[in-house]
């Protein structure tokens, strides 16, 4: 965000227009200097977002065999609703849950789970 101001601020300077480079390039940048300043507050949000992903992989594959016709694979996406709703402890309860149903992919499982007539939580 700041790298973008400065870019900004300086561009009339020829020198320096590498620095009005593309937005990603920006954003690694950001996240790079994120990891040197607060490596626990990343290795954080790597492990968190590994969780969702390995969450999401769970729900895909038990939602692949719902479609194919497996009929315990119902019963076991509401088991790991519930278990993902009481993931993490005290005032964190619950939150990987919200986090999860934010998550860019979870619309297209609800999806799936409604053409696999499993009910959403």
């Amino acid at each position: 965000f700041w790298l973008k101001q400065l870019a900004q601020a300086l561009s009339p300077i020829p020198f320096l227009s590498c620095l009005n480079c593309p937005q990603a390039m920006g954003d690694s940048f950001s996240r790079s200097v994120q990891a040197c300043w607060d490596p626990e507050g990343t290795a954080e949000i790597v492990r968190k977002k590994k969780a969702q992903r390995a969450a999401i992989n769970k729900y895909e594959e038990i939602l692949k065999r719902a479609a194919a016709g497996d009929s315990s694979a119902a019963a076991e996406v509401l088991s790991f609703d519930r278990e993902n709703m009481n993931k993490g402890q005290g005032e964190f309860k619950g939150k990987f849950w919200q986090e999860l149903q934010n998550h860019a992919d979870w619309p297209q499982l609800v999806e799936k789970r409604q053409q696999c007539g499993i009910p959403t939580q």
